[in-house]
């Protein structure tokens, strides 16, 4: 179809008529009824006939919508549901929620920590291992309240006995669950009990997870070293330990 035709298809009966007779061409003339005819136009109405390529291609392309809709809604009803799983290591992002508690612990605001956990209704399972997930903001001492109240409102930290042991400080259960293993499965929180270890255990427990495999010159999601660690919390013992591997800061 040329742009002449083009633009004869735009116009209605009466549109016709009236450019026919603009142009002075008689209605019943040969070259207006050779107008009419080309384009399949007569005085009851329009209709245009279509090129078969046209048609075709429409055809083709109705097809292809329907075969892909089609397709979309089989693939749709038949795959399989993602569920979403809660963080299980430090290094995972974990969103706040509305719980104020939580939303304290991401911003790393160990001073609100302290005092939104006098309030034990903003305590959950969840709390601590939230902590966990931002220990790279939080000070190990707010994240040992966090698993005191934990503990203390719901009778449980949910933890790893390990990891648990470690940031409670309770050495002698920490070396007798190191002793019960055959191995470390090495996971973020595991990894994470080692520097609770050198901030509130004795030096016997650091040196059993080194024996298992820890390197002493490793460094906290904060950037500090045992030796570090161990003078930030007070720990003379972890201090000398680590003075005696080499790292004096």
């Amino acid at each position: 179809m040329n742009e002449l035709d083009m633009l004869f298809t735009e116009l209605d009966e009466q549109e016709l008529e009236q450019l026919i007779a603009d142009i002075d061409i008689p209605k019943d003339a040969e070259l207006s009824l050779k107008i009419k005819k080309r384009l399949d136009i007569d005085r009851k109405g329009r209709t245009v006939n279509l090129p078969f390529g046209y048609i075709f291609t429409a055809a083709a392309l109705f097809c292809v919508v329907v075969t892909t809709v089609v397709l979309f809604a089989v693939n749709n009803s038949t795959k399989p549901q993602t569920v979403t799983q809660q963080p299980t290591s430090v290094t995972e992002a974990a969103k706040p929620t509305e719980n104020p508690l939580m939303v304290a612990i991401s911003t790393g605001d160990d001073d609100l920590v302290s005092k939104l956990l006098t309030l034990p209704s903003l305590i959950s399972q969840e709390t601590l291992e939230f902590a966990l997930n931002f220990a790279n903001l939080l000070s190990y001492e707010t994240i040992h309240e966090i698993a005191v109240s934990a503990k203390q409102a719901l009778g449980s930290t949910g933890l790893d006995s390990l990891v648990e042991s470690s940031i409670f400080g309770d050495s002698e259960s920490v070396l007798k669950e190191l002793k019960r293993r055959d191995s470390l499965t090495m996971t973020p929180f595991e990894k994470l009990a080692f520097f609770f270890a050198v901030a509130f255990c004795d030096s016997e427990v650091v040196d059993e997870f080194v024996k298992r495999g820890y390197d002493v010159n490793i460094t906290d999601l904060q950037g500090n070293s045992i030796y570090a660690i161990a003078e930030k919390y007070g720990n003379e013992e972890n201090m000398k330990y680590a003075a005696s591997k080499g790292i004096t800061s």
